[in-house]
């Protein structure tokens, strides 16, 4: 049996180069959450593709919840003209990068010794059973 991939969550984070009028966001979009008591950041929902945009006064935006590469940044795009037609003023194209990937993989039958496995391959690998059940591999260069 082929092992199958599957991408659960890509992060992508964007760069504006200058602060963003969140309270012209909530006033043009309703729906957005913004509790700059809670958390300083305004969430901005999209439908298509299915993902959420964490937007900060000082112009970085971040981008959960993609289920692929082109669709975090077609999220973050999507999220800049929606902005920009409601008439929040954005200059210039965001810079993007994405900088997380969450994926599983179905071994099937296979097992593994994850403690042997994180012992044997020390580097970029996490494995902390009480706080998780699974190992977690941060790739150095990930391309």
């Amino acid at each position: 049996m082929e092992p199958k991939v599957y991408v659960q969550n890509v992060v992508a984070s964007a760069r504006l180069n200058h602060e963003i009028d969140l309270d012209a966001i909530v006033k043009a979009f309703p729906n957005v959450e913004y509790a700059p008591e809670v958390f300083p950041g305004l969430v901005f929902r999209l439908k298509r593709p299915r993902s959420s945009i964490l937007i900060f006064r000082n112009g970085k935006m971040v981008c959960t919840g993609a289920k692929g590469e082109r669709d975090a940044l077609r999220a973050v795009r999507k999220a800049v003209r929606e902005l920009r037609k409601a008439g929040i003023v954005i200059s210039g194209k965001p810079e993007i990068t994405i900088t997380n990937i969450v994926a599983t993989i179905d071994l099937g039958e296979v097992r593994i010794d994850i403690e042997k496995a994180a012992y044997e391959f020390r580097e970029g690998y996490m494995y902390e059973p009480d706080q998780f059940p699974g190992a977690v591999y941060r790739m150095q260069e990930p391309k």
